[in-house]
């Protein structure tokens, strides 16, 4: 049996996440090195993904600024204990990350991929397993949890239009499955729309994508309330991947269980980028930092006094 790759998509912004965040006084440049139970999202899923039968290799897509000396870094150490080969950088949408990723991958015919969201660190590699044997015998295939709740079709001014049949609706997660080849074309031609997931890409051309249930809780992080819900999960698992900062560095903040920043000075600057930040408290906030002086921490409570609006605002877009 060939073997399959797995590709990590983490080079998403997480804006939502990111204004709640700022609004409690943490910051993190990206979603996938927030820390829950003491390591990034995107250890525990490269960690995850990894160990699913099969995999042989993990491509991590990271955001383009976070890429140089990644593999030199504590961050960087920890993906590649926890099974990372390679890293490459994202696109601007999602699914420009997800070709690059792909395309990194082993060039070998009929080799399958696995692409998982770096958001999903609760992911049991018995799940990722059957969706990876689906995917063999059917060609394309995803985990899914089935909707138990009733679903309302709701209209602009808040009435229900009507009432959806559940059993016929799914949650799709991650990962999806399917062949390297296949994958590329339906990414390559799904280029001029915008698709929310590889099945998407798919569906547009009109291919078939099958769904496997998935057994075990593989929620995705998008809120502070999912990131206090996934912590016991994963800090309860028997079996963990390596603490970033476990050769000898200080494990900081995530031993309190705030989020920590690789970079604090990139990751500012990410965030003075991102929102609009005064010019002149900016300068303040270099110099400050650059000092390493006791100013630092004052101006950076001002700038997520003054900052963290703008983020509120974009994550409600």
């Amino acid at each position: 049996m060939s073997g399959a790759s797995g590709v990590i998509v983490a080079a998403g912004l997480g804006l939502r996440l990111r204004g709640e965040l700022a609004q409690i006084g943490a910051y993190v440049p990206r979603k996938a090195l927030v820390e829950v139970a003491g390591r990034p999202l995107v250890v525990w899923s490269t960690w995850a993904l990894a160990r699913a039968p099969g995999v042989d290799e993990v491509v991590v897509v990271v955001h383009a600024e976070d890429l140089p000396g990644l593999d030199d870094g504590p961050l960087g150490r920890a993906l590649r204990a926890a099974g990372a080969t390679r890293f490459v950088a994202g696109g601007a949408r999602r699914q420009d990350s997800v070709e690059r990723g792909v395309a990194a991958t082993r060039d070998e015919p009929g080799r399958l991929v696995l692409v998982h969201d770096a958001a999903r660190p609760l992911l049991d590699p018995r799940d990722a397993e059957a969706a990876l044997g689906a995917a063999r015998e059917r060609g394309a295939a995803l985990l899914a949890e089935r909707v138990r709740d009733t679903v309302k079709r709701v209209g602009p001014d808040g009435r229900i239009l009507e009432t959806l049949p559940r059993e016929a609706l799914w949650l799709a997660q991650t990962p999806q499955v399917a062949r390297r080849a296949a994958l590329l074309d339906a990414l390559a031609r799904a280029r001029p729309v915008e698709v929310t997931d590889e099945a998407a890409a798919f569906e547009h051309l009109g291919w078939a994508f099958h769904v496997v249930e998935a057994r075990r809780p593989n929620f995705k992080v998008t809120t502070k309330v999912d990131l206090e819900r996934a912590g016991p999960l994963l800090a309860a698992r028997e079996e963990k991947p390596t603490p970033v900062g476990a050769a000898g560095e200080a494990e900081g903040p995530a031993a309190r269980g705030a989020p920590r920043v690789e970079d604090p000075l990139g990751a500012l600057r990410a965030l003075l980028r991102d929102a609009a930040a005064p010019a002149g408290l900016a300068r303040e906030l270099e110099a400050a930092l650059g000092e390493a002086g006791q100013g630092a921490r004052a101006l950076l409570g001002r700038l997520q006094g003054e900052v963290a609006p703008t983020l509120r605002e974009a994550a409600r877009r």
